[in-house]
């Protein structure tokens, strides 16, 4: 696979949770091939996840991580949706730049690498419901509540998340659909990689 001549960096995970990302909310760089697209991966063991935690175990993972912010009152964060999203604080995806949380102390922005690795969370694609179930998917509302606003001691704070980790599961999603259709992989990996061509090396 190929773009202006070059190889690609064929870069992948396990499941895209929905949708993939653009390379510059991920790594920084861009990488024209490497868009956001819609992911048909739906293994349950990877598609989605939740993680429940009670405000003050949440309060506790901030100032372990030297974020201390005090007695949480709100988290600053356009509530996850139906993709792509075009949002200041996401990625087309959905995947979190970055959130601020609201304490008694201070207000601090936390990006959404730091936050998937203080919270120990598989993906940056995650919402936060504070004593609100979560919603199935990502795509069940199109313009969802945010639930983001602690209110007493006990508040319940449910986040709910997407994808781990070119999505496999969404490819052999793909390829399940295709049958036996000649060089549909072609077609898989043009879907993952945008504007790529296909050049015979040796």
């Amino acid at each position: 696979m190929t773009y202006g001549g070059a190889p690609i960096q064929a870069l992948f995970h396990a499941d895209g949770g929905g949708y993939t990302e653009d390379s510059v909310h991920v790594w920084g760089g861009h990488e024209p091939y490497l868009k956001g697209v819609k992911d048909y991966a739906h293994n349950s063991d990877t598609s989605a996840w939740t993680v429940r935690l009670t405000r003050a175990q949440l309060e506790s993972k901030l100032r372990a991580a030297g974020k201390d912010v005090g007695t949480l009152k709100e988290i600053k964060l356009s509530p996850l949706r139906k993709r792509p999203m075009n949002e200041s604080d996401r990625g087309v995806s959905g995947r979190i730049k970055a959130a601020v949380f609201v304490g008694s102390k201070r207000s601090l922005t936390i990006s959404g690498d730091s936050l998937m690795k203080l919270l120990g969370l598989k993906s940056t694609l995650f919402d936060f419901y504070v004593n609100v179930r979560p919603p199935a998917t990502a795509d069940s509302f199109k313009k969802p509540k945010a639930y983001h606003r602690f209110k007493k001691a006990n508040d319940i704070v449910f986040i709910r998340g997407y994808g781990w980790g070119m999505s496999q599961w969404g490819a052999a999603a793909m390829a399940q659909k295709a049958g036996n259709a000649k060089e549909y992989y072609k077609t898989i990996l043009g879907h993952y990689y945008t504007g790529i061509t296909f050049d015979k090396q040796y």
